[in-house]
Formats: structure tokens, C-alpha cells, sequence
């Protein structure tokens, strides 16, 4: 049995400092449509799978309940922090060329840009019903992993540290 999960909504963790800081989410996203999941509904279905027989052979692809721009992101962050976000798309070069500036490495760096190229395509925007046919509950949506991580996209982490 294989899952594949979609794009991992903690992947947005990496910028809550940031977010924090500037009230500003950057990413060459464009208008990319994502069917983002959370890491907590995988670990569901992971254990649904493994504890129960008839999944050998089957492949689930994991995704949250609906695909969304960047620009929900940052609403979504918005309305959890009770602050504002804002959702700047930032060209892949000029992507880049930051990451390097903050000291990722340059093969780390080529690997995001082209992984983000690839989410604009629409890699990422199939939304499957595979969680909640498997657990029986519908998969968590931004809102709720926004509300649940505001503490850290709030304005206050950034003051706190200082």
C-alpha cells in the first residue's frame, strides 16, 4: 500500500517568523491552487490503513478537503491571528536568490523553486476523498490548522523573540 500525501500545511511552519514579524507570507506560489493537508489527518489515515486488512496493492492519495491559493493562505492566517497577512508572490529567481541569502544551500534552494513551478502547474491541486473514505472524517481544512497554529503567525511570537 502506498500514500502519497499532497502538500504538507506545516510546510508553512518554515514562515511563521516571518509572517510574525512582517504580517507578510512570501513564495513564488502565484495563484497555484493546493489541496494542502495536514500532517495530523496522514497520521490518521496511516493508522486506519495499518490496522485494518484489504489495502495491500491500493494507493491513496492524501489531500486536505479543498485545493487553495496562497492568497487563502494568508486570509486564513489573517482571520486566526486577528491581524494582517498578506500573500506576496515572489518571482523564482528573486526566490532564490533569498534562500541563498539566508544561507540555504543552493541545491536546497533550486529544489523549492522547482517545486513551486511545479505547484503552479496544478501538480498539487487534485483534492481526493482517500482520508475521509479511510478514516471517517473529512480532512481538516486551512482554518482549522491556521486557528491551531496561530501563536506562532502572530504578531506577539515576533515581539516574544526579541
Amino acid at each position: 500500500m502506498i500514500l502519497r500525501s499532497s502538500w504538507y500545511m506545516s510546510n508553512l511552519l518554515a514562515a511563521a517568523s516571518g509572517v510574525a514579524a512582517e504580517g507578510r507570507l512570501y513564495a513564488p506560489a502565484g495563484q497555484a491552487r493546493v489541496a494542502m493537508i495536514d500532517p495530523r489527518d496522514v497520521g490518521a489515515a496511516a493508522a486506519a490503513v495499518l490496522g485494518s486488512p484489504g489495502h495491500e496493492g491500493k494507493t491513496y492519495l492524501l489531500t486536505g478537503p479543498r485545493a487553495i491559493t496562497y492568497d487563502e493562505v494568508a486570509a486564513g492566517l489573517s482571520a486566526a491571528t486577528r491581524s494582517r497577512v498578506e500573500f506576496v508572490d515572489v518571482p523564482g529567481d528573486a526566490a532564490y536568490q533569498a534562500m541563498i541569502g539566508d544561507g540555504t544551500p543552493g541545491f536546497v534552494a533550486e529544489q523549492i523553486v522547482a517545486m513551486f513551478a511545479r505547484l503552479r502547474q496544478g501538480a498539487a491541486a487534485q483534492v481526493s476523498p482517500d482520508v475521509e473514505a479511510l478514516t471517517g472524517s473529512a480532512p481538516r481544512d486551512f482554518a482549522c490548522f491556521a486557528t491551531d497554529h496561530a501563536r506562532l503567525f502572530a504578531p506577539a511570537a515576533a515581539a516574544a523573540r526579541r
